[in-house]
């Protein structure tokens, strides 16, 4: 019997150049955490063989003959609205990177990105969480923090840091956090500086306030 840790994440990878589809699924495999179960070239092929196939998650580019990686994530979604979905992109657009996230994907890595943060990307995925290229997520905090959204803190951050934050905003203390959610401080520190980057806050009160305002946490 298996153990947790020898189950492979299924992937369906879809990019219309097949050498660069050959290079990721060596790339993927070769970490021993994922198996490509199966491959397309434009986005119709894609939904064939999600219907088609038992699968844990879909890697699609955006940019691809036919019905291109918009389409198919759609279509996708409304078959499926819990469907894993990592966008892998060369582009670094703006407009792109919200209409991605308006279709609820889970995670978008930049083409040039991919060896350093790919695999790292599609574990936190399979988690439950989202993930995004860091170059993305600069996008996310300058439109949102702008128009002070919690929209933003559910966007870009885990849900660890998410109810980290919630509790540094009621003024919780490092070692407080830590004795109530069972952690090191060390790893409370960690978290905190991980929100105070993401959300581009520059000190403890900014987050407060952000918290207040956006009723993340009680006033009282």
């Amino acid at each position: 019997m298996k153990s947790p840790s020898d189950i492979k994440c299924r992937l369906i990878l879809a990019d219309d150049h097949a050498l660069f589809r050959a290079g990721m699924k060596r790339m993927l495999e070769d970490t021993g955490h994922f198996s490509v179960v199966g491959e397309a070239s434009d986005g119709k092929i894609l939904q064939d063989k999600v219907r088609a196939i038992e699968h844990d998650m879909v890697v699609t580019d955006l940019s691809m003959p036919g019905a291109n990686g918009f389409e198919a994530i759609e279509e996708i979604r409304k078959v499926n609205p819990q469907e894993k979905i990592v966008v892998l992109s060369m582009h670094k657009d703006r407009d792109l990177f919200k209409k991605a996230l308006q279709l609820g994907i889970d995670g978008y890595i930049l083409k040039e990105d991919v060896f350093e943060q790919m695999t790292h990307c599609l574990k936190m995925v399979m988690a439950g969480e989202k993930s995004y290229s860091p170059r993305m997520t600069n996008f996310i905090t300058t439109d949102l923090a702008r128009s002070e959204s919690s929209e933003l803190a559910y966007e870009i951050l885990t849900k660890r840091e998410l109810e980290i934050m919630r509790l540094l905003g009621k003024g919780e203390s490092n070692r407080e956090i830590a004795d109530f959610l069972d952690l090191s401080v060390r790893t409370v520190e960690t978290h905190r500086a991980s929100i105070m980057r993401k959300m581009d806050f520059h000190n403890i009160q900014e987050l407060v306030t952000y918290c207040v305002k956006n009723a993340l946490v009680d006033e009282s």
